[in-house]
């Protein structure tokens, strides 16, 4: 235990300052200046520890990536930062333990002079100095901020995860976190790799021409906001109930698979349709499988077969309309949906929404091997014929 006697003359008390002064002969960057220029933010310290360095030896990081030609690396920091002292431990207590930071090289004392003072007025925050012992270069402790948003916003947290999961599969792992870096101030845009075991009580309900569907419970429920006291996601509606869509032979992954996942994930995303949680495995078949929002009312065709002769015509209307906007709206974005039906609608308790993106293609798409799917009642007569798929298809 560290007994210390000596007041701070400024304060009358013993402060920070004193703390991180007691510390100053266990440390050393083998260099007088940056000594001197720790220990001078230390020594200034008296309430807050915000402003103070670390010498930090470099053991005290793990997973180091060069990211930038100008020495840059990305890394985790095992201790995090001083954030006060303990007096019933009488040591410094750390928050964000295995915390991202930012690894930046220097060559002379004045640089991360000029770095320590800019960062007073900005969002970027300097922890500490190291060494890398190999080169021997000095290198700056730097928060890990976004380039676009400068500051640390959804992306980072989501890169800081990128390396505790994967789903096997480049592609899918790329497409996920193509989602999560463009999720800057919403996470309503980001996809997540779900592992099957976070799911209970899977019970299947229905079968489509390429997948089959189950209803589940997933446990976690899905993320909100990043809580920055317990440095982990919030999430919300844990144990909420969710569609398991399984995708027939998807374990080997093919350009209409992926296809589906973006197409689905696009309209989804800009107009707020059926909610695309994230991928998962299903680990008896290896099929990947889309978690989505679960229909209470099951498809168009399921809810009107219950309810038809309960719907007056303001209820007919705005069904009719969601289903159209829907529809408007993939064709503005130059898709064509190829295999709109009745079972291919879903019926929520506040809205309507189109699924099924599996057969979705571009309008500029070649098409001329045609290849006739769907539900033969809802295939326009000219795609029979064997004609293209237009948006007027869709329509019919």
């Amino acid at each position: 235990m560290i007994i210390l006697s000596d007041e701070c003359k400024k304060c009358n008390y013993i402060c920070n300052a004193i703390y991180f002064q007691q510390n100053f002969e266990s440390w050393t960057s083998g260099n007088d200046d940056i000594d001197k220029f720790i220990q001078g933010t230390q020594l200034s310290a008296h309430y807050s520890t915000k402003g103070a360095l670390e010498w930090i030896p470099y053991n005290r990081f793990n997973d180091i990536k060069y990211i930038e030609k100008i020495g840059v690396y990305i890394t985790n920091w095992i201790d995090g930062y001083v954030y006060d002292w303990d007096y019933k431990n009488q040591s410094w207590e750390r928050k964000d333990q295995n915390i991202y930071v930012i690894l930046k090289c220097f060559n002379i004392i004045e640089t991360i002079v000029s770095e320590f003072e800019n960062s007073k007025t900005t969002i970027h925050k300097i922890y500490g100095i190291t060494q890398e012992p190999q080169t021997k270069n000095y290198m700056m402790i730097l928060n890990n901020t976004c380039k676009k948003c400068n500051y640390e916003c959804n992306v980072t947290h989501y890169q800081q995860d990128f390396k505790n999961w994967t789903s096997s599969n480049n592609d899918i792992d790329r497409f996920i976190q193509d989602t999560q870096l463009s999720a800057h101030k919403y996470t309503t845009s980001a996809l997540e790799w779900i592992p099957y075991d976070r799911f209970y009580n899977i019970k299947y309900i229905a079968k489509g021409g390429f997948s089959k569907i189950y209803k589940a419970n997933w446990i976690d429920g899905y993320i909100h906001k990043w809580d920055k006291y317990n440095n982990n996601w919030e999430r919300q509606d844990k144990n909420m109930f969710v569609a398991l869509k399984n995708l027939n032979d998807s374990k080997n992954i093919t350009l209409d698979f992926m296809n589906e996942l973006i197409f689905h994930h696009e309209v989804e995303f800009d107009h707020g349709s059926v909610k695309f949680y994230g991928i998962t495995q299903d680990p008896e078949t290896n099929n990947y499988v889309m978690v989505l929002e679960y229909a209470d009312d099951g498809s168009l065709r399921k809810y009107l077969d219950k309810n038809f002769n309960k719907l007056n015509w303001k209820s007919k209307i705005i069904c009719l309309n969601e289903i159209i906007t829907e529809l408007e709206f993939i064709h503005e974005n130059d898709l064509i949906h190829r295999d709109l039906h009745i079972g291919n609608i879903l019926k929520f308790q506040y809205k309507t929404a189109i699924t099924d993106m599996g057969l979705c293609k571009p309008a500029n798409c070649d098409m001329q091997k045609n290849n006739v799917y769907g539900v033969l009642t809802y295939i326009a007569p000219e795609i029979l014929q064997g004609k293209i798929y237009t948006k007027a298809a869709d329509i019919y």
